[in-house]
């Protein structure tokens, strides 16, 4: 018995969401947990508490180089329609139940408002570029079997919302298949994300498969299972420090500084 499931019939929560602990709470913690109180003194403390404020303002300083995918609001607050690409700057449109049974040609003709609102096809290489960078595909045509729970490919299609869900009785399959501009006339190119999964769980055994293939959909065929890749450029941002950050580091420099002026 095949059972299949089209976005729509699922929310975000049948796909797997990342648990990251958090890096700046972790360094808050540490420093302290390094803090000297009152019934410790030591003459070392003032130059002590300048080297962890630097410490500290170091490596909340390093955090937002590192590249990821953000999710973002478009429409309304917590609708997190765009995936954002910290590293190349470019914003992705969600696929599953936005983009899906809209063809190439009705996109491009104004049909959801993307194109008038600065949104454009993905080319082959932007595509393959994002996949590869963020899942467990190596190259952009990958079919792979790894002894784990395929974390990366599953965060990943839960970004875009799957366009596809598959259950097979011994398997789960989750699927996110769009539409890109492949840059000839005619047909547009497509690509596909699928990650397999044993049934039931626990899921120690996972495969991977992705492909980008062009010229293989008719730019008007439109399909419930299959959306279109739009992106958009992003001014560079800095993310804003949080709040409890700022107050801490504010007031380990402010200490260091009275410290300092109390030994003058």
């Amino acid at each position: 018995m095949r059972f299949r499931s089209v976005t729509g019939a699922c929310s975000r929560a049948c796909i797997w969401k990342s648990s990251r602990s958090s890096t700046r709470a972790g360094a808050f913690r540490i420093a302290r947990n390094g803090w000297r109180t009152p019934a410790q003194p030591s003459p070392e403390r003032g130059s002590a508490t300048r080297r962890l404020a630097q410490l500290l303002a170091a490596t909340f300083l390093a955090l937002p180089a590192q590249a990821e995918l953000v999710e973002v609001d478009l429409l309304a607050p917590g609708d997190k329609l765009v995936t954002r690409d910290t590293e190349t700057g470019l914003d992705w449109l969600d696929l599953g139940g936005v983009t899906t049974n809209l063809s190439y040609d009705a996109i491009q003709g104004g049909a959801g408002g993307w194109i008038a609102n600065g949104w454009r096809y993905a080319t082959q290489a932007e595509v393959c570029a994002l996949i590869v960078a963020h899942t467990d595909a190596t190259t952009c045509n990958f079919n792979g079997v790894a002894y784990n729970d395929g974390l990366p490919t599953a965060i990943f299609i839960s970004h875009f919302t799957n366009t596809e869900m598959e259950f097979g009785g011994t398997y789960f399959r989750i699927h996110l298949e769009g539409i890109y501009d492949d840059g000839t006339p005619g047909a547009v190119g497509r690509a596909r994300l699928q990650l397999t999964l044993p049934f039931p769980p626990p899921f120690t055994l996972h495969q991977t498969y992705s492909d980008a293939l062009p010229d293989v959909v008719a730019s008007n065929d439109a399909t419930l299972t299959r959306g279109s890749f739009l992106v958009r450029a992003t001014p560079p941002e800095v993310p804003a420090l949080p709040a409890a950050a700022v107050a801490a580091l504010v007031a380990l420099l402010g200490l260091a500084a009275r410290k300092s002026f109390s030994h003058a």
